[in-house]
C-alpha cells in the first residue's frame, strides 16, 4: 500500500492527503511544487483554500513503557483510510540523569564543603510559637509570596514522557488537520484471547489474591475465601449466558465452588462474590502505571491545546458527536499495521552541556590550569564538543571541532550540532540517522533505526567521517524517520 501524500495551501493550511496519482497530477499541470521533508512526501498548492471541506481524522495514542504509537485513520466516502502508524521513541537516560544528580548532592551534603552564608529565608527552624509571632518572622513572612497549589503532582519522568508525545502530534498537526484524539489502552488493544491460561491466572492472583505477612498474594477462592486445594480462574457470566474470556468476567474460584456454580449466575446459585472486583487489574511491573500517568498527563495538554480528547471507553457517547465510526477501524489496525506506513518520530532535546564539574573546591585551593573561580568557588573546566564545522575552500575539505566557549567561525559551509538529521557514507553505502556523538577526533556517530515495536526503538549506532560526503537533511525538534522495510534489510 502506498504511503498517502499530505497537502498544503499557499499558506501552510494543512488539508486532506491525497493518493500519489492525483499528486503527479497536480504537479505536472503546475498546481502544486514538492516540499522538502525528511520523511513524509508533502506537497503544497500554488493557491489558498478558503474554506476547505475537511473530514474526520482521528489520531489513537497507545502508550507503552519504552515507545508509543500513533495511529491516524481518515474517514473516506466509502471506507477508513489509514493514513499513518508513527512510533514516539520514549527511552531516554532522564532516571539515570536524576540519580546521578541525587548521589552527587548527597555526596555535597556529607562532605564538609565551603558555604556561603545563607542572606534568604530561615537559618534554623522555628519550634517556639514565640518566635513564629516575632516582628522578625512577620517581616519575613510579608516577603514572601504565595505558592500556588498544584493539582497533582507529576514526576520529571512522566512529565518528560507525556511533552515528547504532545510534541509530535503537534508536528503531525502541521501536516495534516487531525481534528480528534483517542487514547488506547494496550491491555484493551491485545484482547483476551492473546493471553495464556497461565498468565490470566497470574493476572487474578496479583488482583485478588490473599497477601501473607511476607507481602506475597496466594490464589484464593472469590466464593468461600479458602486458599487450599485447586484454585483456578471462573466465569463470573458463564460464555454459554454470552459472558467473555476477559479477565473482568473471571475470578479465582476452587474446584468445589467452581463444581457447585455450575452454568448458573452467582445469585441464582446463592454464591455472592465475597471480594470487590476491580476495574483495572493490578500490574506489578512499572509498565502499566507509566502508562496509566502518561495518559492523564497527555489528555490535560491535548484539552488545553483544543483538541477533543476522550479515553477508549468514553468514545461511544452519543452526546459527544465523535466519529464512532472510526473506532473499529482504528483498532483493526492494531492487527494489520503491516498495511500501514510506518515512521520513528525522535524527539530532539538539546540541553546545554556542562561546561564545568559539579565538584567544588576550598577557596584556599591554587589555581591550576582548567580551574576557574566563580563567585565563592573553584570549579574545574571539562572538555565539551560543541559542534562540527566543515569548511570548503576550493578543493580542500576542513573539518574543526568547536569547543563550548568557542566561536562558530563565519567562514563555515556546514555546522553539525547534535540532534541534526544527517546523511553520510559508511563503507560506500549511503547511511541516514540522528548525531548522537561529536568525537574529538573529527567523526560523528548517528543513530540509524533498526526496527520498532511497542516494547521500543532499536537504534544502531554508525561511525562516520565528514571528510568524505556529509549533507544536513533537518534540524527539527521532531526527527521522522521512515521505518525500514523487510526489502531494505534483504538488501
Amino acid at each position: 500500500m502506498s504511503s498517502p501524500v499530505f497537502v498544503q495551501d499557499s499558506q501552510g493550511t494543512p488539508l486532506m492527503p491525497t493518493s500519489a496519482a492525483y499528486a503527479r497530477r497536480l504537479l505536472q499541470q503546475g498546481k502544486a511544487q514538492w516540499v522538502p521533508h525528511h520523511a513524509f512526501p508533502v506537497i503544497q498548492l500554488t493557491h489558498a483554500i478558503q474554506q476547505p471541506t475537511l473530514r474526520p481524522i482521528l489520531i489513537g495514542v497507545a502508550i507503552h513503557l519504552n515507545a508509543a504509537n500513533l495511529y491516524l485513520i481518515a474517514e473516506g466516502e466509502q471506507a477508513a483510510l489509514p493514513l499513518l502508524h508513527t512510533i514516539v521513541d520514549l527511552r531516554t537516560d532522564l532516571p539515570t540523569r536524576l540519580r546521578r544528580r541525587a548521589a552527587h548532592r548527597k555526596r555535597r551534603r556529607n562532605r564538609a564543603r565551603y558555604r556561603a552564608p545563607r542572606k534568604h529565608g530561615r537559618p534554623f527552624k522555628l519550634r517556639r510559637p514565640s518566635m513564629l509571632r516575632s516582628a522578625w518572622s512577620q517581616q519575613v513572612h510579608r516577603g514572601r509570596q504565595p505558592t500556588p497549589m498544584r493539582v497533582r503532582h507529576l514526576s520529571h519522568t512522566i512529565r518528560w514522557r507525556s511533552q515528547a508525545i504532545m510534541r509530535v502530534i503537534c508536528a503531525l498537526q502541521k501536516l495534516l488537520p487531525i481534528s480528534h484524539a483517542i487514547i488506547l489502552s494496550p491491555a484493551e488493544l491485545r484482547g483476551p484471547q492473546e493471553m495464556s491460561g497461565t498468565a490470566l491466572r497470574q493476572l487474578l492472583i496479583d488482583t485478588y489474591g490473599q497477601i501473607d505477612t511476607a507481602g506475597n498474594r496466594h490464589p484464593m477462592c472469590a466464593y468461600c475465601l479458602t486458599t487450599e486445594g485447586r484454585i483456578e480462574a471462573e466465569h463470573i457470566i458463564p460464555r454459554s449466558r454470552g459472558g467473555t474470556d476477559g479477565w473482568q468476567n473471571r475470578v479465582l474460584a476452587c474446584a468445589a465452588c467452581n463444581a457447585r456454580k455450575g452454568n448458573r449466575l452467582p445469585e441464582e446459585a446463592d454464591m455472592p462474590l465475597r471480594i470487590p472486583l476491580h476495574s483495572e487489574p493490578a500490574s506489578p511491573n512499572r509498565a502499566g502505571s507509566y502508562a496509566r500517568a502518561t495518559g492523564r498527563a497527555l489528555i490535560e495538554s491535548l484539552r488545553v491545546l483544543g483538541l477533543p480528547t476522550r479515553l477508549l471507553h468514553q468514545a461511544d457517547d452519543p452526546r459527544t458527536h465523535w466519529p464512532v465510526a472510526l473506532y473499529p477501524e482504528l483498532l483493526k489496525i492494531w492487527e494489520t499495521s503491516d498495511s500501514v506506513a510506518k515512521a520513528v518520530a525522535k524527539p530532539i532535546s538539546r540541553p546545554s552541556k556542562q561546561v564545568f564539574t559539579g565538584r567544588n573546591y576550598p577557596l584556599d585551593t591554587k589555581l591550576r590550569p582548567g580551574m576557574v573561580r566563580l563567585g565563592s568557588a573553584i570549579r574545574r573546566r571539562v572538555q565539551v564538543n560543541r559542534a562540527i564545522v566543515i569548511e570548503i575552500a576550493k578543493t580542500r575539505r576542513a573539518v574543526r571541532i568547536i569547543g563550548a566557549n568557542e566561536p562558530i567561525p563565519a567562514s563555515a559551509t556546514q555546522v553539525i550540532m547534535l540532534g541534526a538529521l544527517c546523511e553520510g557514507l559508511r563503507r560506500e553505502q549511503r547511511v541516514v540517522g540522528i548525531v548522537a556523538a561529536l568525537h574529538t577526533a573529527g567523526r560523528l556517530t548517528l543513530l540509524v533505526p533498526e526496527n520498532a515495536g511497542s516494547t521500543g526503538v532499536n537504534w544502531r549506532r554508525v561511525v562516520i567521517s565528514p571528510r568524505r560526503h556529509l549533507r544536513i537533511l533537518s534540524t527539527d525538534p521532531i526527527i521522522f524517520l521512515p521505518l525500514p522495510t523487510r526489502d531494505d534489510h534483504a538488501s
